[in-house]
């Protein structure tokens, strides 16, 4: 891949890699297994019609219930031979029986472990944020392959729903473990909570509820191609100075699409109470799903550390369309020894991953 990195980062014998491009800068991504979402936005086709990621093996997802018309499941599945040797479709539960997809998710990725894939590509820009931090975790934690690109298409908000008519998808129930335990193996002396921020205040009201935190810190990031939505987030964090007496000091920022970057404050911040051995801490994404990512890398390194989520109380298929813009997100698993072969091939041939 050429592209300047834009941050990378050593964390538990994995290398964590950023870059930004357009989607016409991108050079091929050939990778023996990718998986995309089928049409959940309109950005959900930016990546695989770019051309930019081949390889042997398609994986489309589509989920029950989501009433994806099948023209544009064949729309998919059509642009998809053309870069893949194979295209195989694959329909999950509906996104909200939670339980349930964490389930099939794990039975998904024990069947991927068997195709021995050297390096995996994830277009998670449309993907429900309980299937990026499960899936995230279990390819992290189960050593399914050495090497995986995680892809992002940036979108534009501005002219939908979210900015425009208040949009947000609700809380159905209490929030969740995601993954993580209770405490950090013991009665907890100290609990903390920390919330990624978006601009959906419903969401941050319901963490604020959810625990009796002794003290809470925040992550935003600026909406670079939206400033509607900034205006939002500019808006949410004065209500938690205002209304919570958070101090100005409890907010961290970080650019919207930068996962190495967030995991660096994430450590940070957990490193800040390294002298409290029986601190635990609560993580919970509402904002940009890269920070969910970089948070699902903390909680898979740290026993002390519960990741957070909720069950919207509805899914809407937005009209979020392509900023032209994307992220790579290249994680390399040193501890995997066929990172090897990974290395050795990326050194034969220069211009793919």
């Amino acid at each position: 891949m050429t592209g300047q990195a834009i941050s990378t980062v050593v964390f538990e014998g994995f290398k964590f890699v950023d870059e930004i491009e357009t989607h016409s800068d991108v050079k091929e991504i050939f990778v023996d297994l990718a998986i995309f979402i089928v049409g959940w936005e309109q950005r959900s086709l930016s990546m695989l019609e770019s051309g930019k990621v081949a390889g042997k093996k398609a994986l489309l997802v589509n989920f029950e219930g989501d009433e994806i018309p099948e023209k544009e499941r064949s729309r998919f599945a059509s642009i998809a031979s053309k870069n893949f040797n194979k295209v195989d479709n694959i329909q999950l539960c509906n996104a909200r029986n939670v339980d349930q997809l964490r389930g099939e998710l794990e039975k998904l990725v024990n069947d991927l472990a068997q195709e021995e894939a050297r390096e995996i590509a994830v277009d998670y820009s449309s993907m429900p944020r309980v299937m990026v931090q499960t899936l995230f975790r279990l390819l992290m934690s189960e050593g399914v392959s050495p090497r995986v690109h995680w892809l992002y298409s940036a979108g534009l908000y501005d002219a939908t729903e979210v900015v425009d008519a208040d949009f947000h998808q609700g809380v159905s129930g209490d929030l969740f473990s995601v993954h993580g335990a209770y405490g950090a193996g013991a009665v907890s002396g100290k609990r903390i909570g920390i919330a990624a921020l978006g601009g959906d205040q419903e969401l941050v009201a319901t963490f604020l509820r959810h625990e009796n935190y002794d003290e809470v810190f925040f992550i935003d990031a600026p909406a670079q191609s939206s400033p509607k939505l900034q205006k939002k987030i500019e808006l949410q964090r004065l209500w938690l100075q205002a209304e919570h007496g958070i101090a100005s000091d409890r907010f961290h920022t970080c650019d919207e699409h930068n996962v190495v970057d967030a995991i660096k404050i994430f450590s940070q911040l957990i490193s800040e109470f390294e002298r409290f051995p029986n601190t635990s801490f609560d993580i919970f994404c509402a904002g940009p799903k890269s920070h969910s990512i970089a948070a699902s890398a903390i909680v898979s390194r740290h026993e002390n550390v519960r990741l957070l989520g909720r069950v919207p109380a509805k899914y809407a298929r937005l009209k979020v369309a392509p900023t032209g813009s994307c992220t790579i997100t290249t994680v390399s698993d040193y501890t995997n020894i066929k990172i090897a072969e990974v290395l050795s091939r990326a050194n034969g041939s220069p211009k793919t991953c």
